[in-house]
């Protein structure tokens, strides 16, 4: 649940928000060659963010593949059953 209400994620663009949550918290990062970026996901309540190990392993499949495709350096990726994180830049 989010906002006390169930979604369904093809009715999120007919969603309202409520009035003091904008569409965007904070202006857009620097994105440029070198720069270290850290992404994390984390599970609403504490949920679990992977149904299965399975899952788990799909997601570690796809990041393999997308880093060397392109030309991105991982340098850490602690992942949990709550929660998951990547530390990454793109090459120089």
């Amino acid at each position: 649940m989010a906002f006390g209400m169930s979604i369904k994620l093809n009715n999120l663009k007919d969603m309202q928000w409520p009035a003091n949550i904008s569409s965007m918290p904070r202006t857009a990062r620097l994105d440029a060659p070198g720069v270290l970026h850290h992404n994390m996901i984390r599970g609403i309540a504490r949920q679990r963010i992977f149904r299965n190990i399975q899952d788990r392993d799909d997601l570690l499949e796809r990041i393999s593949v997308i880093l060397p495709e392109t030309h991105t350096s991982c340098y850490a990726w602690p992942v949990f059953l709550r929660a998951a994180s990547l530390s990454w830049s793109v090459a120089v």
